[in-house]
C-alpha cells in the first residue's frame, strides 16, 4: 500500500533527544521505503535550545517542519495543530524524546490502512516507573468500564487517517488528547486493530506526563466525554 503520512513531533524541552528522534523516524520511514513523508516539529514554549534546534533541522532537511507555540499549550495542542497542517494521508505522533525505538514505528507501519486505526500498546510496560503504571492501569481500567470497551492502552502510538482525524472534534490540549480521539471514532463505528511494541527507555530528561495539572486535565477530560457520549445519548434515546 502506497501512503504518505505526517509524523507530529511535541517537544518540551527536549533538545538532547530531538535530534536522534528525527534520525529514528528518517531510518524507519527508508526501511519501509515510504518516500512521500513530513516531520512536524512543534516546540512546546521550551526552556532550553530546543525550538532552535528543530529550525535547524528544517533548514536541514526538507521533510522538517519546524513550528513555535508562542505559551505552553500542551501535547494534545501540537497534535491538534499537526492534524490541521498536515499534507498526508495519515498522522501519528512520535514525541521528542526519542522514547520510540525504530522496530516498534516501522511495525505500526507495517499496518498502516488495514484498518481504520492501528493502535499500539507497550509490550514491556516495566521499563516505566512503577508510579506511572500504576496512573496508566487505573486509566485504562476507567476508560474501558465508563465506555465499555477492552482496549489495551489509550495513550499509544497510533496511525490514523488525516480525514478520520478531522471529521471529529479534537478539543482537549492535554495528555488524555489521543484516548478522546480514540473513543469518539470507535463510537462511530471506525475499526482498529491494536498492536504490541516495545517502548525504549528515556536516555534524557524526566517524563512531563504525569504531573498534578496533567492528571487534574485528564480526569475532567474523561468524565466530560462520558458525559457527552454516554449520558446524552442514553437521554436522546429515552426521548
Amino acid at each position: 500500500m502506497d501512503y504518505s503520512i505526517s509524523v507530529i513531533v511535541p517537544c518540551y524541552n527536549e533538545e538532547k533527544s530531538l535530534n536522534l528522534t528525527v534520525q529514528t523516524i528518517e531510518e524507519s520511514m527508508a526501511e519501509k521505503k515510504i518516500k512521500d513523508f513530513e516531520i512536524l516539529i512543534f516546540n512546546d514554549a521550551s526552556e532550553d535550545k530546543t525550538g532552535n534546534l528543530a529550525k535547524e533541522l528544517s533548514l536541514e532537511f526538507d521533510f522538517v517542519k519546524s513550528f513555535d507555540n508562542k505559551v505552553r499549550a500542551g501535547m494534545g495542542y501540537s497534535f491538534r495543530r499537526g492534524v490541521e497542517l498536515s499534507n498526508c494521508d495519515f498522522c501519528v505522533m512520535v514525541p521528542g524524546d526519542n522514547e520510540l525505538p525504530k522496530e516498534s514505528l516501522v511495525k505500526l507501519l507495517d499496518h498502516t490502512g488495514e484498518k481504520d486505526m492501528v493502535i499500539s500498546y507497550f509490550m514491556n510496560p516495566w521499563v516505566r516507573p512503577l508510579s506511572r503504571r500504576v496512573i496508566s492501569r487505573v486509566f485504562i481500567f476507567l476508560l474501558n468500564i465508563l465506555f465499555a470497551r477492552k482496549l489495551k492502552y489509550y495513550n499509544g502510538h497510533t496511525i490514523i487517517s488525516t480525514k478520520l482525524l478531522r471529521s471529529i472534534p479534537i478539543e482537549t490540549t492535554g495528555h488524555a488528547y489521543m484516548a478522546s480521539i480514540l473513543i469518539r471514532l470507535i463510537y462511530k463505528g471506525h475499526s482498529y486493530t491494536e498492536i504490541g511494541i516495545l517502548n525504549g527507555k528515556r536516555e534524557h530528561g524526566n517524563s512531563k506526563s504525569f504531573t498534578r495539572d496533567n492528571l487534574f486535565a485528564v480526569v475532567k477530560t474523561i468524565f466530560s466525554l462520558f458525559f457527552e457520549l454516554r449520558f446524552k445519548k442514553n437521554k436522546m434515546q429515552d426521548n
